[in-house]
């Protein structure tokens, strides 16, 4: 999970770069992975040397409100 400031472009072009260099731990050893532009984010998807298949989404939201810092 990131926060990013600025305007929602900003945050869209530097959540893609973060996408794309997301280097996920399954599979250990991709032979190809894919990246899908969603409505709402980024789909990533790794095919594995043993067959398997990995999909991971990324969403990207808007901060719609905040109670206040957390106090313990």
């Amino acid at each position: 999970m990131a926060t990013i400031d600025g305007t929602r472009e900003e945050a869209e072009t530097r959540f893609g770069e973060l996408v794309r260099l997301y280097q996920p731990r399954h599979p250990m050893y991709p032979l190809r992975m894919r990246r899908f532009r969603t409505g709402d984010g980024w789909m990533l998807v790794g095919d594995g040397s043993s067959g398997g298949v990995f999909t991971y989404h990324f969403m990207l939201t808007e901060l719609e409100w905040d109670s206040g810092p957390i106090t313990y």
